[in-house]
């Protein structure tokens, strides 16, 4: 009977025992290495999308490109 009790608690220690998560410390250095090019792809995202926004079927109309890549 000692030894279930022995396996019991060591489970439930093993069980409770905080484990280490890697993902914060990773994401921190991460960032602090790829911040530039993920303001950088956020800015290009933003202009293009705003470009491509603006555009009317006028716009594609009078496109020598649009009117080549007819479907």
């Amino acid at each position: 009977m000692s030894i279930q009790l022995q396996s019991d608690y060591t489970h439930t220690a093993i069980y409770r025992m905080r484990k280490f998560d890697p993902w914060p410390v990773f994401f921190r250095r991460e960032f602090s290495r790829n911040w530039p090019f993920l303001v950088g792809f956020a800015v290009t995202g933003t202009i293009i999308t705003k470009l491509s926004l603006g555009l009317t079927e006028e716009d594609r109309k009078n496109s020598v490109f649009a009117q080549r890549h007819k479907s």
